[in-house]
């Protein structure tokens, strides 16, 4: 049996881009419709909450109740303002710290993470974009790192969404994204957390190593690596692609990517060290 070419399978770029754009409009709303999702779940932990606080008060009168999530900060009064507060609980809140405060100068010994320097064990990466949105947007620090991580959801998803399609096509690429989105854990997208950015940063630093660019690569693991401990995974990655590079290609220039990586860790380890003494 002979085969010819019009039965090989071909690559039509108006209409692999067309399925794209396509791929993104349905993405983009499953997107909206998540956010939305995780919206309403903070809302309904924030009337719980609020519950708590009237039945609390209502027990003991002379006792104003506390957000558990800010010591001795009675809940506020307004409709939205306990949902903020729930998505910018945790390590939100100590982040939004760095924000307002900056890295204290001293760290006590045997430091616990209810003692306020215990916001120096938290890297500097989230904090600084989000000081950096605030000086643009109206609204406070909290509507600041909110919409960063509304963006960076958004982004995080995209980029893994790409490199799927780059390496599997653009089906697989909608069945990531979609997947992403909808996954329970996902929520953390849209907290005051890091997730996001690191996500973000990995997956720029997954797509410069599969295009060997190599300087971006290892600018954005740099990044990584001042955005979140496990940020370090990303030294590895770079390693792993550069050895390859070297071992196949004889590319001596990828080590560039292995090199600069650490480099956000070790600079936040040396000026922490520097600025408490």
């Amino acid at each position: 049996m002979t085969t010819t070419t019009t039965d090989l399978p071909t690559f039509d770029p108006v209409t692999d881009t067309a399925a794209w754009r396509g791929v993104l409009r349905k993405v983009g709303l499953v997107y909206l419709f998540s956010r939305l999702c995780v919206s309403i779940g903070a809302a309904i932990v924030a009337a719980e909450l609020r519950a708590d606080a009237n039945i609390v008060t209502s027990d003991f009168p002379n006792s104003p109740f506390a957000d558990p999530h800010y010591a001795s900060k009675p809940i506020p009064g307004s409709a939205i303002r306990p949902m903020l507060d729930v998505l910018t609980s945790w390590d939100g809140i100590w982040y939004l710290r760095i924000v307002r405060f900056g890295y204290p100068h001293t760290v006590r010994p045997n430091i616990t993470y209810g003692m306020s320097d215990a916001r120096a064990a938290f890297f500097p990466a989230y904090p600084m974009l989000v000081r950096l949105v605030d000086r643009i947007l109206p609204g406070g620090d909290t509507i600041a790192a909110l919409f960063t991580n509304f963006v960076l959801g958004a982004a995080a998803i995209l980029i893994a969404g790409l490199l799927a399609r780059e390496l599997f096509g653009v089906r697989v690429s909608e069945r990531t994204m979609v997947l992403m989105a909808l996954f329970p854990g996902s929520f953390v997208l849209s907290f005051a957390y890091t997730e996001a950015l690191l996500i973000t940063l990995a997956g720029g630093c997954l797509w410069f190593l599969l295009k060997r660019q190599w300087l971006l690569a290892g600018v954005l693991a740099a990044i990584g690596t001042a955005t979140r401990p496990n940020g370090i995974a990303l030294v590895a990655a770079c390693a792993v692609a550069s050895f390859f590079a070297i071992r196949e290609r004889r590319e001596w220039r990828s080590l560039i990517a292995p090199l600069l990586s650490p480099l956000g860790f070790i600079g936040f380890m040396l000026w922490l060290d520097a600025h408490t003494g």
